[in-house]
């Protein structure tokens, strides 16, 4: 389907390229495809692409290849989509990409089959001077290489006197992976470590460039949001819950996947660092009670 020429120029794209037949099947992957999936050339040619590879969702959840796919639109109907969505990466996280497909044409002009370029969607990827200066002055957890515990209480020690000192306001999340302990219970650290890593990286890839989130506990994150509504921090929540429900790594052939309960509080001018974690740690024991 491509000569060699088209190859050369696809391969030297920045994009990640993919091009499927009439059915989907994997035709052709490039190497952007391949730094920005994980998946190599060789795991995906010959496969449909919804066979537990890019997996694109929505913001809110609404998973594509089994429903309204863009590419599978562009080879039916022979027009061109776009549209911001999170593929899913080899390692199992959610990554926010921006896709452009449209019809693949033979010499004939006919429809032959599909084409997809995927870019990093770089206005949501988590501004990265918090992960930078946490991995400089050493406060990174060694596992997600997101900012740790102690780098956070500095930050929220620092938020709060900007919110006395110039009305900043800001809230909190809580994100813990749930059922932690019975994944231990069933599978090795390595596993338990790479669910941890997903849901991670998942909630970092999934907030605004301006907000900063890191590793609190052994199975938790905690997020630093600039709003001044519990709705702003409830739409965060639920957007992050919905993308890590569609993690997931996959072990002899099998879906291991993870979910997280969330617990958001605004800041309030009296708070301290322990008070206000300690108001979402009550919510979120709340919610387990709960659930």
């Amino acid at each position: 389907m491509l000569t060699q020429e088209q190859k050369d120029f696809y391969d030297a794209m920045n994009d990640g390229v993919y091009i499927v037949d009439r059915n989907r099947k994997i035709l052709y992957w490039n190497k952007a495809a391949e730094e920005i999936a994980g998946f190599t050339a060789e795991e995906v040619i010959g496969k449909s692409c919804a066979d537990n590879i890019l997996i694109h969702v929505t913001e809110s959840g609404v998973q594509l290849c089994t429903g309204p796919c863009p590419i599978a639109d562009s080879i039916q109907h022979a027009r061109a989509n776009q549209a911001r969505v999170y593929l899913h990466h080899k390692e199992g996280h959610r990554v926010p990409v921006y896709v452009r497909t449209a019809p693949f044409l033979n010499q004939a002009n006919s429809v032959v089959g599909g084409i997809e370029l995927f870019s990093m969607d770089a206005p949501r990827l988590q501004d990265k001077k918090s992960t930078l200066k946490s991995q400089e002055s050493g406060q990174e957890c060694t596992v997600t290489h997101l900012p740790n515990r102690r780098y956070l209480e500095r930050e929220l020690k620092t938020d709060l006197e900007d919110l006395r000192e110039h009305d900043y306001h800001f809230g909190i999340i809580l994100f813990q992976i749930d059922g932690m302990d019975k994944q231990r219970a069933s599978h090795s650290e390595e596993i338990c470590n790479a669910l941890i890593k997903i849901v991670g990286k998942t909630v970092a890839f999934a907030v605004r460039p301006f907000d900063v989130v890191g590793r609190w506990g052994e199975a938790s994150f905690l997020g630093i949001f600039a709003t001044g509504s519990m709705e702003g921090l409830d739409k965060i929540s639920e957007r992050v819950k919905g993308l890590v429900a569609h993690s997931k790594i996959i072990e002899n052939g099998e879906p291991i996947s993870v979910s997280v309960l969330t617990a958001a509080t605004l800041a309030e001018h009296d708070d301290t660092v322990a008070s206000i974690v300690e108001r979402a740690e009550a919510l979120l024991a709340s919610h387990q009670q709960n659930t």
